[in-house]
């Protein structure tokens, strides 16, 4: 099965992207532990925030994921939802 992991493009201003782009160990870690027989594909959304919406219909559109999984933190949870209509 074909899975897509994406995590939100906000972050906290401590991880200010001028000086340090973390990576998003949520989605790291839930790849990690899929069984090997799927295949994962993450989207970290932070490296994609000027071209949000086209970043995300390109990557499904090349991708053909059977699974679409949308990481996030208490305060970027309204970001979800906007993408979710998609």
């Amino acid at each position: 099965m074909k899975i897509l992991l994406y995590s939100m493009p906000d972050t906290v201003p401590q991880f200010s992207a001028k000086t340090w782009r973390a990576p998003n160990l949520a989605i790291s870690s839930i790849s990690g532990n899929i069984q090997p027989h799927h295949e994962v594909s993450l989207a970290d959304l932070v490296l994609k925030r000027k071209t949000l919406l086209t970043s995300i219909k390109e990557t499904i559109e090349g991708y053909h994921p059977v699974v679409i999984g949308l990481s996030a933190m208490t305060f970027q949870l309204t970001q979800p939802g906007g993408l979710l209509h998609l």
